[in-house]
């Protein structure tokens, strides 16, 4: 996540006035009435009943002190346990300054929700229990009507790697972050929802914390507050609950799917870039009455795990029932903790220890969460696995990165997504593309839809970049291509792309540029196979060198060369913290050593070798710019070119030069596909066409007389198709005969992208 106008935080959400909330009740417990507020009931539609209820407790959201539940029966049988949640309704309005304002409107009352799979007669009693006893009310009767909504998202039944609908068809993820609104809160989606949905947009991520949508939070001392009044630990904000209500019925409206997440990592932390931490209002911290006196604590103690408990069951209560909701994520950009995660997926599943209690959430949604490991991502509670990543305006085009990131999880047989990406963590992407060119946005999506992902990359900068720029018909060609795509129609996997070829012309050397692009993270491997048209298997290079005080990330990379002509290898170096000492070995052999301080130097006479240098207050550190490249030369032929951060604490890398490397017979290509053994679907992109080329106004040269085969493919006859990937138009179709397996594609002129769809006749 990004934290932009942090500053102004406090006016991103938009108020929320209250008064006190009377939730205490001293009554004898009676189910008086239940009312279906639901007109004509029908399939995969939420449904809704309140119910007039009168018992004793002190805290509503306390199921040890007051218990609602229903159980819900099919026209075959089946049964369906829902539990009850307590609802108040609110009035939402704009004040002179545009930002939103929420009153109450009437009593609180307690609801249950309920989404029926089974059209035909359903019946359903309703329970009480506070500490005096239990009651429930007569068997309740009613029709469910068909309707063509498509049901819950789930995983594939066909192939692991995707989703779809209840009703078989597939669910392919198109869409951006869109966690909080802006200072019109609410409001903010009653616009950008219909924009994304009438452009292809099917998909968003939401966020429930302190600024948004959160139910939780220490009690607040200012009843004016812009979101809400929270109660502390334990009692919930109803105001924030309605306002999620409202959001989750807009992108209902609009056929857009929601990722939920419940949560994120700044509750855990002091300070930060963005001043994001909130670990000092956190009501589990013990300094605020909480059970818990380190961050670390939550993860361990009990009385956190039951207070998250009872959080989950009301949510799941208040929005499980509603379909648009895709799936829930625990917890934004949290490292991992396998063991906290498999509990409370068990929980909310009803499985191992918690089988006795049943599903929290009956309609068993998807969920994930945002940083794991492989013990986390095996974990058979997580459904999904994702992953974000930034750059700091310096990776010039995310497509390798998305396609990188999308091999190295296919391991885990699991639908895969990269659910945030920028171009730089620190500012938005309209800082580096004013004109709202979209160049990266749509390279990025492409690539995450051709490469194995269950949907598109999700952008992050969805207020200050998409929104304001209106780049939502960026999404439109690409929603487009996949909706002909049959992803529950065989195992779709990446397609084997042979042979790429520029034919014809004298053969000519260029330098070689490959980007570094994993990020704060090790990457996939420490060993790299660098070819003439690039990184074997498009694994992505590092963009850190870690010294070994942090062993956890730290790699020394290899390189496997094989220079046509002597050459040169080279580190294009960004930033530097505190200092580092790199040193560069040849087939195993020692040739340089790289020293570079960022320490501000004693000695005014001594010019600097980096650029500028400032301290992190976060960390403590002195952070310099190089900006420059170093490197050793290479002699012709084979090699090994080894890196190692000997000491000090890590080093930046933009991008990694192999001079003289690339020769004009092996184009400057990315070419990405999956097939599932009889159909292909392939993205052919130039790769210098990338934002900061068009925003150098650098030359870009087309490529010509492209070749490429698919392999693997059956024998035979097939139609091929070529999109034009900014319009979603067929250009051309053209038959094409597989030989020996293998399917020649030809690309006369490559100027940025294009797509083919390739199907047997």
């Amino acid at each position: 996540m990004r934290y932009l106008l942090i500053i102004c935080i406090f006016m991103a959400i938009g108020k929320s006035c209250m008064a006190a909330e009377p939730y205490a009740m001293m009554s004898k417990l009676a189910i008086h009435s239940v009312a279906l507020l639901s007109v004509h009931p029908s399939l995969y539609t939420q449904s809704e009943w309140n119910i007039n209820l009168s018992a004793t407790y002190d805290n509503p959201f306390n199921p040890r002190q007051i218990d609602v539940w229903a159980d819900f029966f099919s026209p075959n049988g089946k049964r369906y346990r829902v539990y009850g949640f307590l609802y108040q309704k609110w009035i939402r309005e704009l004040d002179k300054n545009d930002t939103e304002i929420l009153h109450p409107d009437g009593n609180t009352v307690w609801r249950v929700r309920f989404t029926p799979d089974e059209k035909g007669e359903w019946t359903c009693r309703f329970y009480a229990k506070d500490s005096t006893g239990a009651v429930n009310y007569p068997l309740q009767s009613f029709m469910v009507e068909n309707s063509k909504n498509p049901g819950f998202v789930r995983l594939s039944k066909v192939n692991h790697h995707y989703f779809s609908f209840d009703n078989g068809k597939p669910y392919f993820a198109m869409g951006e972050d869109m966690c909080w609104g802006n200072n019109r809160g609410s409001f903010s989606y009653d616009t950008w929802l219909p924009d994304l949905a009438k452009a292809g947009g099917n998909w968003i991520r939401i966020w429930m914390w302190q600024w948004n949508c959160g139910l939780e939070w220490s009690a607040s001392k200012n009843p004016d507050m812009h979101n809400g009044v929270y109660h502390g630990l334990g009692e919930y904000n109803l105001g924030n609950a309605w306002k999620l209500d409202k959001i989750l019925r807009i992108a209902s409206e609009n056929h857009v799917y929601v990722m939920l997440c419940l949560g994120t990592y700044s509750e855990f932390t002091s300070g930060g870039f963005f001043n994001e931490g909130m670990w000092n209002t956190n009501p589990y911290n013990s300094a605020n009455g909480g059970p818990c006196a380190t961050p670390e604590d939550f993860w361990s103690n009990t009385d956190a795990q039951r207070l998250y408990q009872q959080r989950l069951r009301y949510i799941m209560a208040r929005y499980a029932s509603y379909p648009c909701i895709m799936g829930f994520e625990f917890w934004n950009e949290v490292p991992p903790h396998p063991q906290w995660l498999n509990i409370m997926s068990e929980c909310v599943k009803g499985i191992g220890p918690y089988k006795t209690q049943g599903s929290l959430d009956p309609y068993h949604h998807l969920l994930t969460t945002t940083y794991g490991n492989s013990e986390v991502w095996r974990l058979p509670g997580i459904d999904f696995t994702q992953t974000h990543n930034y750059g700091e305006g310096n990776i010039p085009d995310h497509a390798p990165i998305v396609h990188s990131d999308a091999m190295s999880f296919l391991e885990y047989n699991k639908p895969h997504i990269m659910a945030e990406f920028g171009i730089d963590w620190r500012s938005g992407d309209q800082k580096y593309d004013p004109q709202g060119k979209g160049i990266n946005l749509h390279n990025a999506i492409w690539s995450a839809a051709l490469s194995g992902d269950a949907g598109s990359a999700m952008i992050w900068y969805w207020d200050s970049y998409i929104a304001p720029k209106n780049l939502y018909h960026v999404y439109t060609p690409l929603k487009k291509f996949t909706d002909t795509i049959p992803w529950n129609k065989g195992e779709w996997a990446p397609a084997k792309i042979n042979n790429i070829r520029s034919i014809g012309g004298k053969e000519t050397f260029t330098n070689m540029r490959i980007s570094g692009g994993t990020g704060w993270a090790k990457a996939v491997t420490s060993d790299f196979d660098i070819t003439p048209f690039g990184v074997k298997d498009g694994v992505t290079l590092p963009s850190y060198l870690f010294s070994p005080g942090k062993p956890d990330v730290r790699q020394t990379p290899s390189f496997h060369v094989d220079y046509p002509h002597p050459g040169q290898f080279l580190i294009h170096i960004n930033s530097v913290s505190t200092s580092v000492k790199i040193q560069i070995s040849l087939d195993g052999k020692p040739v340089k050593v790289i020293d570079l301080n960022a320490q501000p130097t004693l000695n005014s006479s001594v010019k600097p070798d980096y650029i500028s240098t400032s301290q992190n207050k976060q960390y403590h550190n002195w952070v310099a710019v190089f900006d420059k490249s170093y490197g050793i030369d290479v002699p012709a032929g084979k090699h090994v070119i080894t890196l190692n951060c000997l000491e000090g604490d890590w080093v930046q890398i933009d991008y990694y030069e192999f001079t003289g490397y690339r020769s004009s017979r092996y184009p400057d290509v990315h070419i990405y596909g999956m097939s599932n053994g009889e159909q292909a679907a392939v993205w052919v992109q130039n790769s210098n066409y990338n934002w900061m080329n068009v925003a150098d106004n650098k030359p870009i040269a087309p490529i010509t007389n492209l070749q490429f085969t698919i392999s693997g493919l059956p024998n035979g006859v097939y139609d091929v198709q070529q999109w034009e990937t900014q319009t979603g138009d067929i250009t051309k179709q053209v038959q094409i005969r597989c030989d020996k397996r293998q399917l020649l594609i030809s690309v006369p002129n490559l100027e940025w992208n294009t797509a083919y769809r390739i199907e047997k006749k």
